[in-house]
């Protein structure tokens, strides 16, 4: 049975201003649904208008949409001066990616925290014509460029930090002087982050991890949930019955594209010896042509490209698969596979704030990857078993009604 949620609490007439530079439609990537999400649960405290910022093209088939179920005020651009670093470049990568890296290691958190008078003077008027309560971002960068960190009602949705995604380039990373390098960012951006946490009403983490490491009162948590939590529930599914294996992704996302490269050459190949009729089902966008080509010629390979119901695709798995070693955050993907019933393996990047969760196998390497995957695959009943077992947890501590509270617990809260 479908999992429900109670009525919503009754609006306080408290008016939100949300900045994003992610869309929230459609909600066909983890960072599309946090906004889509966050939007939802400020919705059901208040009134609530989108600003769009940022680097991006807002499709004009998305207006309607956005204007009738976002009050979709307009989009920004972010606006770069002449001189700025993003715009250094000769077109020729193996010149331009070493430069960056110098660029980006002297700068440090300057490269991205810097002051946009375009940003500023837009939301300055939107904020002086609007009569808002609060301010709610997506990032600090968004903030800091925006030129609301002075505002005193501002909540900050810190889903991703930078400090940790340079952190986690310095671990993955096998060339030498780079590791070095990447601390040197990461250190950077973390003292910046802690500065500029200090100055909200209240940040969102998505794990402990981040509580613990900015160490300041107005971090919450407000972990990640499944999409398909909003706004009902997960209902889980039956156990399949055939072995195949799933990932879902937008592999156009350098961490998404890696990890599953290294996944589909370096470890399906055994898994696929062991068990022979074993499939792996791919879904999600990949633009890259060759590569998708590439792996679909790996035997029992299937890149199916976006699908119209990711339940089915999921209906179809025995498990699911994040093969991730980058990004900060957490991944949605994880706690969505195991509300639906479905045990995942993941390395422990991908694990990152959901460790201790039932029905999750980790594994560090090609060959503790592939032996997870293969022992799984070997005892259809016992892993649609392990599943199921999983889903209750995962619905009860993850769900949009726990989401949305913590929201309104954040915003709702006395400010000092």
């Amino acid at each position: 049975m479908p999992m429900t949620v109670e009525s919503p609490v009754p609006r306080t007439g408290k008016r939100f201003l949300l900045l994003s530079p992610i869309l929230p439609c459609p909600p066909d990537s983890g960072a599309a649904q946090r906004t889509f999400l966050l939007f939802k649960a400020l919705q059901a405290i208040g009134h609530v208008d989108l600003l769009l910022v940022g680097d991006f093209h807002v499709p004009q088939h998305l207006l309607p949409t956005l204007r009738t179920e976002f009050n979709y005020l307009g989009h920004v651009p972010r606006q770069y001066g002449r001189w700025a670093p993003q715009r250094w470049g000769l077109g020729v990568p193996r010149i331009d990616q070493p430069l960056q890296r110098l660029v980006y290691s002297a700068l440090g958190w300057r490269y991205t925290f810097f002051r946009n008078a375009t940003m500023r003077s837009a939301v300055a008027e939107r904020l002086a014509s609007g009569h808002y309560d609060a301010v709610v971002t997506r990032y600090l960068t968004t903030a800091y460029q925006a030129g609301v960190m002075g505002h005193p009602a501002l909540y900050v949705d810190l889903d991703d930090l930078e400090s940790e995604v340079w952190a986690n380039r310095a671990a993955a990373e096998k060339r030498r002087l780079l590791p070095q390098l990447y601390r040197r960012i990461a250190s950077s951006y973390r003292k910046k982050e802690q500065e500029l946490v200090a100055r909200c009403a209240a940040v969102w983490v998505t794990k402990t991890k981040d509580l613990q490491a900015l160490g300041h009162r107005a971090v919450r948590m407000l972990p990640n949930i499944p999409f398909a939590s909003y706004p009902e529930g997960v209902a889980p599914l039956p156990p399949a019955t055939r072995p195949v294996v799933l990932g879902v992704a937008v592999y156009d996302w350098l961490p998404n594209r890696e990890g599953f490269d290294w996944f589909v050459r370096e470890v399906w190949p055994h898994v696929r010896r062991a068990v022979p009729d074993a499939e792996l089902h791919l879904v999600g966008k990949l633009s890259d042509e060759t590569l998708k080509r590439q792996w679909s010629q790996t035997p029992g390979v299937f890149c199916l490209g976006r699908v119209d119901d990711l339940r089915a695709a999921y209906q179809s798995a025995l498990l699911t698969i994040a093969p991730l070693f980058g990004g900060g955050g957490t991944n949605i993907k994880v706690i969505e596979s195991l509300a639906y019933g479905r045990c995942c393996v993941v390395t422990p990047s991908a694990a990152k704030g959901f460790e201790s969760m039932e029905g999750l196998y980790v594994a560090g390497d090609a060959s503790a990857f592939g032996l997870r995957c293969q022992e799984l695959l070997g005892n259809i009943e016992a892993t649609g078993r392990q599943g199921l077992g999983a889903a209750l947890p995962a619905n009860q501590g993850f769900s949009f009604k726990s989401f949305s509270q913590a929201v309104r617990d954040a915003v709702m809260a006395p400010r000092r």
